[in-house]
């Protein structure tokens, strides 16, 4: 069973908003289905949503295109060690795999002032944002992947992090899984 979001054409004139409803998502077989879901939904209503409508699968998203993978280390820079150091990777049409994307970290990180020892275990999707010979184990990690034209991270994507201990610990995060369902916001709807 599949997910379509069915919208009806707002720039027809003459066919009636039931309950203000432009818009359906719907769990069909096929797209023709969905169709004819939406119409059999409201009494009156049908030939707007088999003539006049769009019919968009919902699925997940097929890469990370747009995505920012952000990593901010807290602290252990600058005179004093209490500046932090951010870096960030934004997915594009040659980096848009977890593997690529952290294979580019890896050499954002390695251009910092401070860090000769960042590393990717592509195996265990393990980004080594620090070694132990930086010693900065003891510094707190931050990391952020943001969805295209989104404002926050989405936590659920970020796995492990391993930060806070010892100065001569690896500063570790897990990124995605290589098959990780990739979220994909197809559209803002009103509830009616």
């Amino acid at each position: 069973m599949l997910a379509y979001l069915v919208t009806r054409d707002r720039t027809k004139s003459g066919h009636p908003l039931v309950h203000g409803a432009a818009a359906m998502d719907v769990f069909a077989a096929s797209a023709t289905a969905a169709k004819q879901a939406a119409a059999a939904k409201f009494d009156g209503d049908g030939l707007a949503w088999l003539n006049d409508s769009t019919v968009t699968e919902i699925t997940a998203g097929a890469d990370w295109n747009g995505w920012t993978f952000r990593v901010a280390i807290l602290g252990g820079f600058g005179t004093g060690g209490d500046e932090p150091r951010t870096v960030a990777v934004v997915g594009d049409a040659t980096d848009n795999t977890v593997d690529e994307i952290a294979a580019a970290l890896v050499t954002a990180l390695n251009a910092l002032d401070g860090i000769a020892n960042a590393a990717y275990n592509a195996t265990t999707n393990t980004l080594t944002v620090a070694g132990t010979a930086d010693a900065l184990g003891d510094q707190k990690l931050e990391v952020s992947i943001i969805p295209p034209g989104g404002s926050a991270s989405i936590a659920s994507l970020v796995g492990t992090i391993t930060d806070g201990g010892v100065a001569a610990a690896d500063l570790t995060v897990v990124l995605p899984a290589d098959n990780a369902v990739i979220p994909n916001v197809l559209a803002p709807v009103a509830q009616v």
